[in-house]
C-alpha cells in the first residue's frame, strides 16, 4: 500500500458500511456521495458498524487496489 502522502486527497465515509462489499459496491458509495474522483489521486475509506475493520480503496496505474484492515 502507499503512504498517505503520495494521495491528493483523502475521503472518509462517515456511514458504516457493509464489510462484504467489494470494489465495485464501494466505487457506487463513492460515486452516489459525490466523495470525489475514483480515478484521481484520491484514498477513500470505509469503516464498518462494529468499527473493527476498515477498507482503504485507491486508483493505481494498473486498476483499482482494495485494502481491509482488521484488528
Amino acid at each position: 500500500m502507499k503512504a498517505p502522502s503520495d494521495f491528493a486527497n483523502i475521503f472518509i465515509h462517515r456511514e458504516d458500511v457493509d464489510m462484504r462489499r467489494g470494489i465495485n459496491g464501494l466505487s457506487e458509495i463513492v460515486q452516489s456521495a459525490e466523495m470525489g474522483e475514483l480515478s484521481g489521486k484520491n484514498l477513500f475509506v470505509f469503516c464498518g458498524r462494529r468499527k473493527n475493520s476498515m477498507k482503504v480503496l485507491y486508483f493505481d496505474r494498473s486498476g483499482f487496489c482494495l485494502c481491509q484492515l482488521c484488528r
